[in-house]
């Protein structure tokens, strides 16, 4: 609400029109709730967009893994540790490649999962193999889930193939192979 007052002056009349304090910490208080809001919502993006990242540079590693153990004909093995600042991704080569592979911390994804075999998990180190020329591969399905409960499966076939990741709740599972069984798939003897 405006108040004015008159005053005459020379026979005008001139109006003069003022703000109540009650009413400038009104429109103050607006304008903190709706920014508030608005960094609250800033902040959401970011932290899915980081997921988002976290998630594409996995998938990426884990294929640039796969690529490496088949060109190179190295074993390779990508292990992810769990920690209180996010997931640090490494690759373990067996020989000497041309390039430098460094490890990455990822700040996006707070919590891992894996189902299936040929991997190994120990105090919060997970190691997905690529090894003996893609005749002894992880398979099974890699979760990875955000902070604000985004999840995504990464699916390992066992064998040379392309990596992916969806949103979809899986519904492939990695049957158990016996010895005899993978030695027939991957003979180790040519």
């Amino acid at each position: 609400m405006m108040n004015t007052y008159e005053r005459k002056a020379n026979h005008n009349v001139v109006r003069c029109s003022y703000f109540t304090l009650l009413e400038l910490l009104v429109v103050i208080a607006i304008m903190g709730i709706v920014s508030g809001t608005t960094i609250l919502g800033i902040n959401g993006l970011l932290d899915d967009q980081r997921f988002r990242s976290g998630v594409s540079f996995i998938v990426d590693r884990l294929q640039e893994a796969q690529e490496i153990m088949l060109v190179y004909n190295t074993d390779v093995i990508v292990r992810l540790t769990h920690h209180e600042q996010g997931v640090i991704c490494a690759l373990d080569v067996e020989k000497m490649v041309p390039f430098t592979i460094e490890d990455k911390t990822i700040k996006g994804i707070e919590r891992l999962e894996f189902k299936g075999e040929s991997y190994s998990e120990n105090e919060g180190v997970w190691s997905l193999w690529f090894i003996s020329g893609g005749s002894k591969m992880t398979e099974g399905i890699l979760k990875l889930e955000g902070r604000h409960g985004q999840k995504r499966y990464v699916y390992l076939r066992g064998y040379p193939s392309a990596i992916v990741d969806t949103s979809k709740e899986p519904t492939w599972l990695p049957e158990k192979k016996s010895d005899e069984e993978n030695e027939a798939l991957y003979p180790l003897a040519l």
